[in-house]
């Protein structure tokens, strides 16, 4: 997990899911937001069935955003079900390409 401070506040949630810059990857999805701060990651059951299978691919997102260093102000990602058996540095990678490249103003 990210520390608290560094997580995306209940009440900014609804406003990051009309207002966000909507990005994706062929493992991810992201809504790159550019006036709230932190960071989310949403796991539905439709996406993975296994409680244990949803919390995996949190902590591995979780993860991936700890380790990079160039990251927008705040972002809700979705993982898709192939996160699990994706590698981790190519799941850093591409994490970091996603986020990179939507540092523009809105």
């Amino acid at each position: 997990m990210l520390p608290q401070r560094q997580r995306l506040k209940k009440d900014a949630f609804p406003a990051a899911l009309t207002r966000g810059v909507r990005v994706s990857s062929p493992n991810l999805s992201a809504i790159i937001l550019h006036d709230a701060e932190g960071f989310g990651v949403v796991v539905s059951k439709k996406t993975l069935k296994s409680a244990v299978d949803r919390h995996r691919a949190k902590r591995r997102v979780f993860s991936a955003l700890r380790s990079l260093t160039s990251l927008p102000t705040g972002a809700v990602i979705f993982p898709k079900a192939t996160i699990l058996t994706l590698p981790y540095p190519a799941l850093k990678e591409e994490l970091g390409k996603l986020l990179s490249n939507t540092r523009v103003n809105p």
